[in-house]
C-alpha cells in the first residue's frame, strides 16, 4: 500500500513537471518511499509544494516509442510482454497535464481494464508501451495527443455546450499496473 502510494505521488510529480520534460529529481529512502531533493534542472524556481519529485538521477530510464510516447518502468515485471492478440489486464490512473486525475480503475468500485492487444480497444499509446514491458510491471507514461485522444479529446454535449474531460489535442499521462498478459484465445 505504501509503495503504491509513493509510486502514485511520483507520477503526480511527473504530471506537474509539465510538458518541458522530466526536470525534477528525487531519491528513494531505505523504505522505498519517494523523498524530495533539489531540482536537477538549472534555473528551476522551486518544487511544487507538497508534490514528490518524479525521478531520481539514478532512477528509471526514460524511453520514447516511435509514436512519441515517453515512459519509465518503475517496477520491472517477470511475466511475458504483450503481442498482438494477447489478452491484457491492467489497472491505471489517468492524469491531465495539470496533474488532475481524469480516470482511474483503482477508484472504489472500479475494476482493472481487460482488452485484447491490437484490436484498438485502448489508446494507441498504451499498446505501444505494453509491447515493451512485462506482466507485473508498473509504468509511468506521457502520451501525446496523436497516441491518446487526438483532436477530439473526450467531450460530451451537455445543455447545448461542449464539456470536455480531456481537451482536444491534450497530452495525457498514465500510470499502468500490468496485472496479466495471456496468450491469444
Amino acid at each position: 500500500m505504501f509503495r503504491r502510494t509513493a509510486t502514485v505521488l511520483g507520477l503526480l510529480a511527473l504530471c506537474l513537471a509539465g510538458a518541458s520534460g522530466f526536470s525534477m529529481s528525487m531519491k528513494i529512502d531505505r523504505r522505498g518511499f519517494v523523498v524530495k531533493t533539489p531540482l536537477a534542472a538549472a534555473g528551476a524556481a522551486a518544487v511544487v509544494s507538497g508534490a514528490a519529485p518524479a525521478f531520481a538521477a539514478k532512477g528509471p530510464k526514460i524511453y520514447k516509442t516511435d509514436g512519441g510516447v515517453e515512459f519509465a518502468v518503475t517496477k520491472e515485471g517477470t511475466g511475458p510482454a504483450a503481442v498482438k492478440g494477447d489478452f491484457v489486464v491492467v489497472d491505471f490512473i489517468g492524469y491531465l497535464s495539470d496533474g488532475k486525475v481524469f480516470d482511474s480503475s483503482t477508484s472504489k468500485g472500479r475494476k482493472p481494464v481487460a482488452f485484447r492487444m491490437g484490436q484498438g480497444q485502448v489508446i494507441k499509446g498504451w499498446e505501444e508501451v505494453l509491447e515493451r514491458v512485462n506482466a507485473g510491471s508498473e509504468v509511468q507514461m506521457r502520451v501525446p495527443p496523436a497516441m491518446a485522444f487526438g483532436d477530439d479529446g473526450i467531450c460530451v454535449e451537455k445543455d447545448g455546450a461542449k464539456e470536455c474531460v480531456v481537451q482536444p489535442g491534450q497530452t495525457v499521462k498514465y500510470q499502468l499496473f500490468v496485472r496479466q498478459i495471456g496468450g491469444a484465445y
